[in-house]
């Protein structure tokens, strides 16, 4: 036989497969089949199915020498005697069709492939058992293929099929299982659809949680996943897995990459210290890898020192010296590595002035953050602006440790030399000083509004307006950026300027709809509190439909708090309130109750059910002697406490229209439900104070207390006493709600004093009251009232009661103060008033407090010598 003809070789090849070729061969061979053009009816096609399979065998080993295209020349004629000599469900042929399936797909032969897998599909559809195997193969290959052709969606859910088909056939791993789900793996993550992924993943380890090799590839996926969503346990987890098994598999270096992985995710996660255990193991591996050469080129020993160095830092019982060594070794390390302006290097720096700043030493915290900024900014890195802001909160903190957080008082010394004793310009001075000096953001944007109102206020609404665009122009600022322009619309609408305030409302929605709907949210409410409904008014043209169903509600809650009932509910029946918040809705319910409105209030006491008030529908209920809807309102209740209150509500509202016997009843019920339900004292206070009113509606002290003793346990008779002690003090007029008490009979005392002329007498009154706010307010109405009768002296005295009392109040009525001192007091007494302002704010740390007579004494400063 001549073993150099090519046509020798081929009977060969049929006969024994690649097997039975040399090297040489087989090369001969192969050049022989690529110079031939090859027809239907090739005689080198082979004659039965036991040649086609040696064919596509041979065929299938040189796909996998990357002979695509003689690869495929020999699929074809395999395929074409599968056709002719086999049985319609042979396996062989099926497999042959597959291969060839997967060649014509890596030839990038879509079309052809496409028919393939149709014949295949074809084919495997007459197979008595194995269906589900191979219809999960099918759907592979055309996931692939449509995948090819930029169907990219289209491959998820076959693949899904696919799986599910697979794992059923061949089982849950191995396989035709595992590609597929790798295959479907990567559709998932080419498409961005991370959480499935992450699904996909956390199952594949699981089912490979006994073979480590097998399941790395889906734990090292999965620690990406999860590390982009941020720190977690299972991400400590995941890791902790990879760091077990990697020193084996993969070698010592694999396995501080792990290590580190693991160690930064519990520094992350809030869990330094244990943290520390892994990283060390690091810190030993990056030492052994550097050896006798003492040369860290990658920077692996750095990188761990850094981040031991970052645990220990994080830990309660961290060793301050050794940190600093860790952290000045790591630096070093990066700077031999990469260089002194490397972003490693620069971060390690930046982390090491954190260090510094957070055991207290600042100045040295700023000489590293300062050096490292500089190098930063020489470099163009992206670390510059990093740098940059933590150097000014170190300046920041420095100067509040170094003036014991008294800002004002060092603003105040240092604008002192400029303005000498133009006390508004000091004021204004002062206010921009500590606002660009104070650490916590809110207080710097409330400073900020303070000094833009303040400004408006004595003229300057062109500077006031440049704080707005600026500083007070990010969305964390929103809050204060709309109370600002809400003011300054209001201020517009006192002067009559309504066109103007108009645009100024408009210019605020418009700063505001960037940020979204929370923004303008936030600044309907700002317009609600500073200028009422005719402000919200303007503001409707310029505010997005999605918006208006807040300014209604807004509108609506204006009218309910000015007791404008008529138009509360005319807002309301008009589609307003659809967002209400219960006690806005509750208060509307009460006013229409009280006027005797009694269907508007049953409607809205039922609504007002379906909220955390739904105790006070009842109440209101009964008001207007809806008593089956309250009974049906009290049965909704929530079991316990709310199902006692509201049947406590229904014996009193008996017991005052004279019925004892539905009271008993009621009273009863509630009683035996106390007993059920153990609860504090506390508690039941309420409840048994609804019945202990009842009670002596019906019966009287005396009587009251013998029924109830005879109704009660033991435990409840003593509290069943106080809740009628304080019904009782209520009837006389000394009980009720402590603090608006005290304030209503105050403030009316107050008044018949101020009538008398008693100034003193109804200060005196005044000043016991508890709210600052309130004092201030009054105080500055007995200024007024005196100054506008000629006393003078009396209204200096009322205004430094308010002054006294101004620092629980807030920047607001520091302006109402100072305003009122401006106008009812002489220019001399008015300087006197405004040094004592700023002296007393300098010596304030609590910032806010201190720029509320900042703000008095820039307002009093107006024509004062």
């Amino acid at each position: 036989m001549d073993r150099f003809n090519p046509e020798v070789l081929w009977r060969e090849m049929l006969a024994e497969g690649r097997d039975g070729l040399t090297d040489d061969e087989a090369v001969r061979l192969l050049d022989w089949v690529d110079g031939r053009e090859i027809v239907d009816g090739d005689p080198l096609t082979p004659k039965s199915e036991a040649q086609a399979i040696q064919a596509s065998g041979f065929a299938a080993q040189l796909v996998s020498d990357d002979r695509l295209d003689t690869a495929l020349t020999i699929f074809r004629l395999a395929i074409a005697a599968f056709e002719r000599f086999s049985k319609p469900r042979s396996t062989d042929r099926l497999d042959a069709l597959r291969s060839f399936a997967t060649a014509l797909l890596r030839a990038d032969r879509l079309d052809e492939a496409e028919t393939a897998v149709a014949r295949l599909g074809a084919l495997a559809a007459g197979l008595k058992s194995g269906r589900d195997g191979w219809d999960a193969i099918i759907l592979y290959h055309r996931a692939a293929i449509a995948d090819r052709r930029g169907h990219q969606a289209e491959a998820p859910d076959l693949l899904r099929r696919a799986l599910e088909l697979a794992e059923g056939a061949f089982g849950p791993v191995g396989g035709w299982t595992d590609i597929i789900r790798g295959a479907l793996a990567n559709s998932l993550a080419f498409l961005g659809q991370d959480a499935e992924l992450t699904d996909l993943c956390r199952r594949a380890a699981l089912l490979l949680h006994d073979d480590a090799e097998a399941a790395r590839p889906w734990l090292t996926r999965l620690a990406e996943l999860l590390s982009a969503q941020g720190g977690s346990s299972e991400l400590v987890g995941v890791q902790l897995r990879l760091a077990e098994t990697s020193a084996a598999l993969l070698g010592p270096l694999a396995q501080f990459e792990d290590l580190m992985a693991l160690g930064r995710s519990l520094v992350e996660s809030g869990r330094a210290e244990d943290a520390l255990e892994p990283l060390g193991r690091a810190v030993v591996l990056a030492e052994a890898q550097v050896g006798e050469s003492g040369v860290d080129e990658p920077g692996l020993l750095a990188s761990a020192r850094f981040w031991m160095a970052e645990a220990m830092a994080q830990s309660p019982d961290g060793d301050p010296e050794l940190i600093h060594e860790l952290y000045g070794d790591a630096i070093a390390g990066f700077t031999d590595a990469a260089g002194p302006d490397d972003d490693a290097t620069l971060y390690a720096r930046h982390a090491l002035g954190r260090f510094l700043r957070q055991i207290g030493l600042l100045e040295d915290a700023e000489a590293e953050i300062a050096a490292a900024c500089a190098a930063a900014e020489a470099a163009a890195s992206p670390m510059a602006g990093a740098l940059a802001e933590t150097l000014t909160q170190l300046r920041k903190r420095r100067l509040a440790t170094r003036e014991k957080g008294r800002l004002f008082g060092w603003a105040l010394a240092q604008s002192r030399e400029i303005h000498a004793e133009d006390r508004l310009s000091l004021a204004l001075a002062a206010m921009r000083m500590v606002a660009e000096n104070v650490e916590a953001e809110q207080v710097r944007h409330q400073l900020w509004a303070e000094t833009a109102v303040l400004l408006a206020s004595v003229g300057h609404e062109d500077q006031a307006m440049a704080i707005l665009g600026g500083v007070l122009g990010t969305p964390a600022a929103g809050v204060a950026r709309a109370r600002v322009q809400s003011l300054l619309a209001m201020e517009r609408l006192r002067r009559g300027e309504t066109e103007t305030a108009a645009e100024m409302i408009a210019l605020a929605c418009a700063q505001a709809a960037p940020d979204g709907d929370a923004a303008l949210a936030d600044l309907v409410d700002a317009l609600a509190l500073a200028g009422g409904r005719e402000a919200l008014a303007l503001a409707e043209p310029a505010l997005p439909p999605s918006l208006l169903p807040r300014l209604r509600d807004a509108m609506l809650a204006e009218r309910v708090a000015s007791g404008d009932l008529d138009g509360a509910l005319a807002l309301y029946e008009a589609g307003g309130g659809a967002s209400l918040g219960p006690r806005i809705l509750r208060d509307l319910a009460t006013q229409a109750a009280k006027a005797g409105r009694s269907d508007e209030a049953v409607a809205l006491a039922r609504r007002l059910a379906d909220t955390s008030l739904d105790g006070e529908a009842v109440e209101i209920l009964l008001q207007v002697d809806a008593e089956a809807e309250a009974m049906a309102a009290v049965g909704a209740l929530e079991s316990g406490l709310p199902f006692i209150d509201g049947v406590a509500l229904t014996a009193r509202h008996f017991a005052a229209k004279g019925d004892r016997a539905i009271f008993a009843r009621r009273a009863g019920e509630a009683f035996t439900h106390m007993g059920a339900h153990p609860l504090d004292a506390a508690d039941l206070a309420v409840p048994l104070r609804h019945i202990a009113e009842g009670a002596l509606d019906l019966m009287g002290k005396d009587q009251a207390l013998v029924w109830a003793a005879g109704q009660l346990p033991d435990t409840l008779v003593g509290g069943f006493a106080q809740a009628m002690g304080r019904a009782l003090e209520e009837k006389r007029g000394i009980g009720g709600d402590g603090a608006a008490l005290e304030a209503g009979i105050a403030l009316e005392h107050g008044k018949e004093l101020m009538a008398l002329g008693r100034w003193d007498d109804a200060i005196a009154a005044l000043v016991a009251l508890t709210d600052p706010a309130v004092v201030v307010g009054a105080c500055i109405h007995v200024a007024e009232t005196a100054a506008a009768v000629g006393d003078l002296d009396a209204a200096a005295r009322a205004l430094k009661t308010a002054f006294g009392r101004l620092s629980g109040a807030d920047a607001q009525c520091g302006r109402r103060l100072g305003e009122a001192v401006a106008g009812l007091l002489p220019s001399g007494w008015r300087g006197a008033f405004c040094d004592a302002a700023l002296t007393k704010a300098a010596g304030m740390d609590d910032l806010m407090v201190a720029a509320c007579h900042v703000v008095a004494a820039a307002h009093a400063s107006i024509g004062a010598d």
